[in-house]
Formats: C-alpha cells, structure tokens, sequence
C-alpha cells in the first residue's frame, strides 16, 4: 500500500484529505497530517511516495515545503532517470520516473502560486474548490503511471524490407486498434528523411521528433506531451522531421531515450522503422517486443525478406518476436504462400488483402482504413494483426 503525507495548516483541510486518500487506498495514519511548522523535521525524517501539500493559507511557507521535497534523493532533473547512456543494449533496464509524486491544493484563481508550485517540485496542481474530483482524478492518474512503470508498454517495430510494401499504412492502423482498445497508442515516426505519417492522419503537427532530440537532458513527461500531437482515435503522433537536414541532427541515443519514455506513457508504442543494418538499429529492435514484417509476395519482396530474417538471426532477435505479415494478396501471378513460407523457414502471421479502393481511400483522406472502412477484408485483416499482439507472443501460425 502506497504511503503518504499531507501537509498544511488547516486541519479540517487535511482530515478531507486523509478520507479521500483513504478511500483510494492509500496509507495515511494521523501521525502523516501535520502542519507547514514541522515540515522541515518530518520531511527530513521520511520519504514516502505521495505528498499532498495545501497552499491556500500560508502559500509562501508551503512554497518552502515544496523547494525542499524537490531536493529529495532522485528528484532532481524531474523526468526519467537511467536515459542518456549510450552504453544501454539489450540488457539495460527501463527508465523509471522517480518514485514519489507530489500534489499541491490551491486556489487557480492566484496564478503566480500555482506557476512557482509547478516549477518547484508539483507535478499536479489540484483546485481547492474541486478538491474531491480533482483529487481523485489525479490519484488514478498516478497508479495507472506506476502500474506501467512496472510493467512497461509493448514497442511493436513495422518495418518493410524493400520500397512499396506498405509498412507505413499498417503501422498507422495498427496504432489506431491499439488506442481504440486500449485508450491510447504512441506512434513514432522514425522515417526520419521522408516520413508521411501526419499526411496519412491528416494532421499538421507544430512540433516534430526534433524538438525532442534536441533537448535530452530536459526530456520529460511534460515536454513529450507538449511535443507529440494527439489524433481523434487516440493514437499519438510523434511525427517525422519537416526536412532531411533537420534528421541529421538526430541520434540513436536520443531515439532510445523517446522510445523508453513513451513505453511508460502508453500501453503500446509502435515504430514506423525505415529498415536498415546499423548497430543502432539493432540495439532498437532488440528491444521491441514485436517486429512486424511487411512484404509481397513478388521475388524482389521475397528476397529481401530473406535477407533481414537472416540479418534478425545474427542479431540473436527470438524467431516467436517477428510477425510475417503479407499485405497486398490476391494480385495477378503473385508467389504461392507455401513457397513463401519454405523459403523464410517461417509461417505468415497475417495476410492482408489487396484491396486498393480501401486503402487508397482512406490514405487519401487522411483517415485510417480501419476507422474509414471497418468493415474491409483488410481492416478485419488488421484487426485480427492486432489481436496477435495483446497477449502473449503468436506461435506463428498462419492465418489467412
């Protein structure tokens, strides 16, 4: 059970406090409610995961209460720890937040206290005279962080081994069935040259992977946020830079970082991958718990499928990770699936149709196939592709 503080002078304040606390679960003996005078003893005394800290009588004392929680071990440099080593491989652990968070009760109405709270150690400013449903909504939205701190989401990498193969088309439907099932997706534009997944969801970000890139060592929670651009289905767009001079900018070591982050952020991250054989393309599929391949079956696709199965062998990637997935079947003089599948030494996970009034109409338009035309074979197709990610790894079997 979660343990927590409550600070501040008014002891009704804190008794409301403590109920709601209690009713969620959490920890919160008497001994835990004091007031802004023995801050400075108990804070120094005790560490514990949650501090709820009331401003309204005596801000500039509270003020105080929050500049010295924020020197708590950890704290500093408010974001993830564990990121920006680039000697991170396979092996290396997830970033996690710090593991406490704090909440200030205050009047909104006074701006200049709700601004000095955030930028000392608040991580949510709650409206005194809201205070049971703004409390309430900001405990959930903390366990539901330390759940996915624990268990972090899945990285689902889409990548196609050769031009054409439609790999940008199923990475922006895949992410929009994560959302629709899960609340939210993250969606990551790593075509870094010529990427068009904003186009493919008719959005016009303000903001691009390289606002991120560009400023390690203050990324957070709040700053990917502010950056990545949500879409009405609920998948978020971090989108690709505007021009390849800006992608130059970019490294593997700042992609790492973004991908750690939204794993705690959303339940599924899925990689729009332009396929390469650099090292820092290996350490990033390493750590997907998917790689989707996206092929034809024409003897170019095929070809180069073969090469990149026997690229992810070398690599050590586990065979039950990578999901074969045909897109565009039912085309004139096309390879037999069964040759396919002998020459890959695999099975196809999923087959997708060719069904270009669908897929054209909806990239057109700027809208996913599976929301434009749910009721395609294609879109039933993806949908039963994403079904064979929300639990444990596929065994591989076809299913067409």
């Amino acid at each position: 059970m979660n343990e927590a503080y409550v600070i501040g002078d008014s002891e009704a304040q804190r008794n409301e406090v403590r109920k709601i606390l209690l009713q969620e679960g959490f920890d919160c003996p008497p001994e835990n409610l004091f007031g802004l005078a023995r801050a400075d003893e108990r804070l120094n005394s005790k560490l514990v995961p949650l501090v709820v800290v009331l401003l309204p009588n005596a801000p500039d004392q509270a003020l105080e209460a929050i500049e010295q929680i924020s020197r708590w071990p950890g704290r500093e440099g408010y974001g993830i720890s564990g990121v920006g080593d680039d000697s991170l491989g396979e092996s290396a652990s997830w970033p996690r937040l710090q593991g406490y968070r704090v909440l200030g009760v205050g009047s909104t109405a006074d701006p200049k206290v709700v601004i000095q709270a955030l930028r000392k150690a608040v991580d949510d400013f709650l409206d005194q005279a809201a205070l049971d449903a703004d409390l309430v909504q900001a405990l959930a939205r903390w366990q539901t962080l330390a759940h996915r701190l624990t268990q972090p989401g899945r990285v689902i990498a889409v990548v196609g081994p050769s031009g054409g193969c439609g790999s940008s088309t199923v990475a922006v439907n895949l992410a929009t069935l994560m959302a629709q099932q899960h609340e939210s997706s993250m969606l990551i534009d790593l075509h870094l040259a010529t990427g068009d997944l904003a186009a493919m969801l008719d959005l016009k970000p303000e903001h691009t992977i390289v606002d991120l890139s560009s400023s390690p060592d203050r990324l957070d929670r709040e700053l990917f946020k502010r950056v990545v651009m949500r879409h009405t289905s609920g998948v978020c767009l971090l989108a690709a830079p505007r021009t390849p001079e800006e992608a130059e900018n970019i490294t593997p070591a700042s992609i790492r970082q973004i991908v750690m982050l939204a794993r705690t952020l959303h339940p599924y991250v899925v990689l729009d991958l332009e396929y390469g054989y650099r090292q820092d393309q290996a350490e990033l599929l390493r750590s997907c718990d998917f790689i989707a391949v996206v092929m034809r079956l024409d003897f170019i696709s095929l070809r180069n499928t073969r090469r990149m199965i026997d690229h992810f062998e070398r690599l050590g990637l586990p065979q039950e990770r990578i999901l074969l997935v045909v897109n565009r079947q039912g085309q004139a003089r096309e390879l037999p699936v069964d040759k396919v599948e002998e020459v890959l030494g695999l099975k196809i996970t999923q087959s997708l149709p060719d069904d270009p009034r669908s897929v054209n109409q909806s990239n057109n338009c700027g809208v996913p196939v599976v929301i434009e035309v749910p009721s395609s074979k294609v879109s039933k197709g993806l949908g039963r592709l994403a079904m064979s990610m929300n639990g444990q790894p596929t065994s591989g079997a076809a299913k067409r």
